[in-house]
């Protein structure tokens, strides 16, 4: 509710159409590089707009996949190991229904009790376009 959000300081991106279009002008998509290929999950148009969601300063970092189950199976064990230390951690998952849903963890992937991460941690889906 407004009233909680009010409460935390809880703050959405503002991904208006207008927005959008001035901060995609300071992204500069050469810089930017998905290490090993392209995405297997994201089209270029749902990469940049999830760019837009994230902290300010990872806008511009470059992504590298760390693991995908197509080539690395399905074991959560092999996910953890893959993720090892790697902070921050974009987690993306197309289910067989083909929602594309995910999370950005600011403080990489680890079992804990109770809760990880900070206030730049969220999660997204695209339906048919972003929501964080």
């Amino acid at each position: 509710s407004n009233e909680l959000k009010s409460k935390v300081l809880f703050e959405v991106p503002d991904l208006s159409v207008k927005k959008k279009v001035a901060i995609s002008k300071c992204l500069n998509m050469r810089t930017f590089k998905l290490i090993n290929g392209p995405s297997c999950i994201l089209e270029n148009e749902e990469i940049n707009d999830l760019r837009l969601g994230l902290p300010g300063r990872m806008r511009k970092l470059s992504w590298e996949r760390i693991f995908n189950s197509n080539q690395d199976g399905f074991s959560f064990r092999t996910l953890y190991y893959s993720a090892g230390k790697s902070m921050p951690l974009m987690l993306l998952i197309k289910a067989n229904d083909g929602v594309k849903f995910g999370a950005y963890l600011s403080c990489g992937l680890k079992q804990v009790k109770g809760y990880s991460g900070n206030g730049e941690t969220f999660v997204f889906y695209f339906k048919p376009s972003i929501q964080i």
